[in-house]
């Protein structure tokens, strides 16, 4: 298309989406070209921009996806926001000399850009601007730029240097984020800002040196940067955001300044490397899930000021095999300690009021647990899979005790409950906790005598108690809860034949002996086939020798040939299976017909 010579400006979208539009020759007077004019001119290779024009607006040439190269003429001091986005044949640009302000969005996803010289007169830079130009490798920035915008560099992963000018004070969120060519990055020596996630997935950087005016690392700032060995934090630095070196498996170690009050929740989670940190003396705040995964860590100490271990702050640190919990620390948060395979044992300041959740669920080297007095409920699942526990002691102050929290502590073998407890008790010795308003049982191991005045067995009383073999319930519990013996598979229910035990052991195929009858050696084991019975059209009376009886349910028919007491029999005389000549009906059977 040829535009006629009278023509000076190029409209907002005049040839929006003229998808076809493969060329254009635009007249010499032409002074400016509107928003969206060329947008999404897919098929657009060349365009040849008049001298005379000045002004080019906003999404001029978005989504032109077969620009290859442009030139811009001498007059053009501003590049507007979103100008070539999503160019990504664009592989040349040259800007003029005086162009002094780039938008935002001015070249994002420009995929084919390989490199672009940035006039020295350019002092702004706007929000993601070169973002996801994944084939440009380097950029020097002029010396008039301050700032570095949001998510400028996001994505551009073919980046593998960068000079930032000295006058740079600020990086925005997401600057460099995904540049995982990035190896080293030297920050001019007044930045004071860093945005969250600023360096995040730069999984190719080693180092970094921040200056000594940054105060605070942001959020996400160095995400699963997996690559990073070694990082100096500035002596100001006061916060530690949250996810700040989330995944930085190659860490190894790491020291805080001593203005650090507070690190945020899962700043170090799953630095696996990480096998030593020293927190400074002020800090009194460490986040959730701060130290999660962080199975190098060996010990840990605390500083005085921590009142409160937050949820899953340690978990699954499988390396840790000590740590000191300040006095002052009155709460541990659920999951605090989870899968700490390698704690051996755990001292808890006398001021602990709650135990959450799972705080210690797997903690299988713990060997013995006593909590201070001060303690007031255990939740669920608190010590749920040590394994290595052998004893526990129950303080005098516990109202409340939620299910499974000693569930799967196989080893445990004495279990003792504060006489001076009003909720709860271990009676006779029993090796168990029982709820003393309602005489549940609710805590047991393999060495629990249930004592003949507990009436009710909780739902998760012997979960997995996996050593429990044997146990006697008596005639008095009329209440067994549904889990009870889950993970128990070795275990024989002693009880009586007319008691709830043993019903409760027929509906859960649990191997029974009866008491107070002659011992069968072996075991009453339910018939996990369910049987229908043969409706009974009139009531049974004793069959007498000769007479022939019919079992339907066998397809047989059978003859008595002897009634006696103590070895009754009967002749087949009808029956499928013809090697089958004689039943033996055993003593306890009386022999009847229907």
């Amino acid at each position: 298309m040829t535009l006629p010579s009278g023509v000076t400006s190029i409209g907002n979208s005049v040839f929006s989406r003229c998808r076809g539009l493969t060329s254009i020759t635009l007249p010499l007077g032409v002074t400016s070209i509107g928003d969206s004019a060329f947008e999404d001119c897919s098929s657009l290779t060349s365009i040849t921009l008049p001298l005379g024009v000045t002004s080019i607006g906003d999404s001029a040439f978005e989504d032109c996806s077969s620009l290859t190269s442009i030139t811009l003429p001498s007059g053009v001091t501003s590049i507007g926001d979103s100008v070539f986005l999503g160019c990504d044949g664009l592989t040349s640009i040259t800007l003029p000399l005086g162009v002094t302000n780039i938008g935002d969005n001015a070249f994002c996803d420009c995929r084919g850009l390989t490199s672009i010289m940035l006039p020295s007169g350019v002092t702004n830079i706007g929000n993601s601007a070169f973002s996801f130009c994944r084939s440009l490798t380097s950029m020097t920035l002029p010396s008039g730029v301050t700032s570095i915008g949001e998510g400028v560099f996001w994505g551009c992963s073919g980046l593998t240097s960068i000079t930032l000018p000295s006058g740079v004070t600020s990086i925005g969120e997401y600057a460099f984020s995904g540049c995982s060519g990035l190896t080293s990055m030297t920050l001019p020596s007044g930045v004071t800002s860093i945005g969250g996630h600023a360096f995040e997935y730069c999984s190719g950087l080693t180092s970094v040196t921040l200056p000594s005016g940054v105060t605070s690392i942001g959020d996400a700032v160095f995400l699963n940067c997996d690559g990073l060995t070694c990082i100096t934090l500035p002596s100001g630095v006061t916060d530690i955001g949250s996810y700040a070196f989330y995944g930085c498996r190659s860490l190894t170690s790491i020291t805080l300044p001593s203005g650090v009050t507070s690190i945020g929740r899962w700043a170090f989670e799953d630095c696996s490397g990480l096998i030593s940190i020293t927190l400074p003396s002020g800090v009194t705040s460490i986040g959730g899930y701060a130290f999660s995964g962080c199975s190098g860590l060996t010990s840990v100490t605390l500083p005085e000021g921590v009142t409160s271990i937050e949820d899953s702050v340690f978990s699954h640190c499988s390396g840790l095999t000590s740590i000191t919990l300040p006095s002052g620390v009155t709460s541990i948060r659920s999951c605090a300690f989870e899968d700490c395979s390698g704690l051996t044992s755990i001292t808890f300041p006398s001021g602990v009021i709650s135990i959450e959740g799972g705080a210690f669920s797997g903690c299988s080297g713990l060997t013995s647990i006593t909590l201070p007095d001060s303690v007031t409920s255990i939740g669920e699942y608190v010590f749920s899979g040590c394994s290595g526990i052998t004893s526990i002691t129950l303080p005098k102050d516990v109202t409340s005790i939620e299910g499974y929290a000693f569930s799967g502590c196989s080893s445990l073998t004495s279990i003792t409950v504060d006489k001076e407890n009003k909720y709860f008790d271990s009676r006779d010795n029993c090796n168990a906790i029982i709820e003393t308003s309602n005489n549940t049982l609710i805590a047991g191991c393999k060495k629990t005598i249930i004592p003949d005045s507990v009436t009710s067995i909780g739902y998760t009383a012997f979960s997995g108690c996996s050593g429990l073999t044997s146990i006697t319930i008596s005639k008095n519990v009329t209440s067994i809860g549904s889990g009870t013996f889950s993970g128990c598979d070795n275990l024989v229910l002693y009880c009586s034949k007319d008691s709830f035990a043993y019903k409760y052991a027929m509906d859960n195929n649990i191997p029974v002996k009866l008491i107070g009858e002659t011992p069968d050696p072996t075991p009453v084991t339910p018939d996990p086939t369910p049987t229908t019975p043969t409706p009974v059209t009139k009531p049974a009376t004793p069959a007498k020798k000769g007479i022939t009886l019919t079992v339907s349910s066998k397809n047989i028919k059978v003859k008595v040939t002897s009634s006696s007491k103590k070895n009754p029999t009967v002749t087949i005389t009808k029956f499928t299976d013809k090697k089958v000549k004689k039943l033996t009906i055993p003593a306890t059977v009386k022999v009847c017909y229907l």
